[in-house]
């Protein structure tokens, strides 16, 4: 298995683009020429953000290859993982400001 990480502090429009061409060059650069490709190995890339990046309320999304309509996974050779730190600060501001219930 191939992994990274990443954390990125500043929302760019260039972002996803980056984010595309990264796990590519991750996934193919594994690879010399004329090797086969059964030598390839699993690669997920997991990206720290301190900005939203997406509109759902998620703290966690993964994303893999898949079909469209079905879902149907093309590859488990590929995962993309973002943990949206600005989300989850509103997440524990959100729940110190819920009142204690008394436990009836």
């Amino acid at each position: 298995m191939k992994w990274t990480h990443l954390v990125q502090h500043n929302r760019a429009k260039w972002y996803a683009s980056w984010e595309e061409s990264s796990v590519s060059l991750m996934y193919g650069g594994q690879l010399e020429s004329g090797e086969h490709y059964v030598k390839l190995k699993k690669t997920i890339m997991i990206n720290i953000l301190s900005f939203q990046l997406f509109e759902h309320n998620d703290i966690l999304s993964s994303y893999h290859i898949t079909r469209d309509g079905s879902h149907e996974r093309l590859t488990d050779d590929l995962e993309i993982h973002f943990v949206e730190l600005r989300k989850l600060a509103t997440s524990q501001q959100e729940l110190r400001a819920q009142p204690l219930g008394d436990g009836s």
